[in-house]
This record gives structure tokens, sequence and C-alpha cells, in this order.
């Protein structure tokens, strides 16, 4: 696995991109699993 990474070091670039993608759908899942209370703004 290692001389793989070694020979084709182009592939850490598609490994960051999938670990990023990764981060940024578990944050919008917490996200909209833990939605703040909505608040009902009055019009005068």
């Amino acid at each position: 696995m290692k001389a793989l990474f070694r020979k084709r070091p182009w592939l850490w670039i598609f490994v960051a991109f999938f670990v990023l993608i990764g981060a940024w759908a578990s944050l919008i899942t917490i996200a909209l699993t833990h939605q703040p209370a909505k608040v009902q703004i009055e019009e005068r």
C-alpha cells in the first residue's frame, strides 16, 4: 500500500479531496440535525 502512494504521489490529492468532502458532509449533517430554535419576528 505504501509503495502505491510512493509511485503515484498525485493520489494524495484524491485522498485529501475525499476526506474534505466527507468532513463537509458530516458537518452539514450535524448542522441539520441540531438546528437552532426558530424565533418569530414581530412586524410593526
